[in-house]
């Protein structure tokens, strides 16, 4: 099971590359669009499908909140409709923007920025071989070095 920085970390990494691949056309950010651990069959029994369903809603709650996290520092801008929903028109910031272009030592080996490799992992940053790199990224991208 991930942590719940894990599944941070993969949230700022979907969120930011779909940004940086759109940019700067403004998108509308919703966490069913980002990736989710596989879910169970529907057929299994109820106490199970309850269990997945609450961990659904988690990291349904944990990806709308890393986007505002994403908001209220500066890196993306948008507008939030109550009650807490995605956020509409959204587009990076000059912040988010040279945050992202920025090349930290865990990229250089790959010739990659931070934002063509949250677009590259796209929905595998969930994946076990990716974790540490990104989670470098994310630490690099918030840290501003």
């Amino acid at each position: 099971m991930s942590s719940n920085i894990e599944h941070f970390n993969s949230a700022v990494a979907s969120l930011l590359g779909e940004l940086y691949q759109n940019f700067p056309t403004k998108i509308t950010l919703a966490a069913g669009d980002f990736p989710m651990p596989p879910q169970g069959s529907l057929n299994q029994d109820e106490q199970l499908y309850h269990a997945e369903m609450q961990q659904w809603f988690d990291l349904v709650n944990l990806y709308n909140h890393t986007a505002y996290f994403l908001l209220e520092e500066g890196y993306i801008r948008g507008e939030v409709r109550p009650p807490y929903t995605p956020v509409h028109e959204c587009c990076l910031t000059s912040k988010g923007l040279a945050a992202l272009q920025r090349m930290p030592s865990s990229l250089k080996a790959k010739n990659r920025n931070i934002g063509d490799f949250f677009v590259e992992v796209g929905k595998d940053s969930l994946k076990d071989g990716v974790k540490e790199i990104l989670k470098s990224a994310v630490t690099s991208l918030l840290s501003g070095h």
